[in-house]
């Protein structure tokens, strides 16, 4: 856990934009199954934008892309649990 924390800040901090990694797990874990397109507004993205921070995720086994949308992996829902992400947005 220790280990997928530090690369989850060093991926927050590399972005141009901000920390996105919680909000990202809060979205796909109310959301599977739901288009990148339909998911990138609720964070205020475009969907490339999106696309490209998902599989970072999925890099660290934390998420599932499905035939449409995405889900996080069961090993994704630990780690939101233990991360104790908010509810936004």
């Amino acid at each position: 856990m220790a280990e997928v924390r530090r690369r989850l800040q060093r991926l927050n901090k590399a972005s141009r934009t901000g920390p996105w990694t919680e909000k990202v797990f809060n979205v796909l874990g109310r959301n599977e199954g739901v288009r990148a397109s339909d998911l990138a507004p609720l964070l205020n993205l475009e969907k490339e934008a999106f696309k490209l921070n998902v599989p970072k995720l999925k890099n660290l086994g934390l998420t599932e892309s499905l035939g449409t949308g995405y889900r996080l992996s069961p090993w994704g829902i630990v780690v939101l649990k233990k991360l104790g992400a908010s509810e936004e947005p």
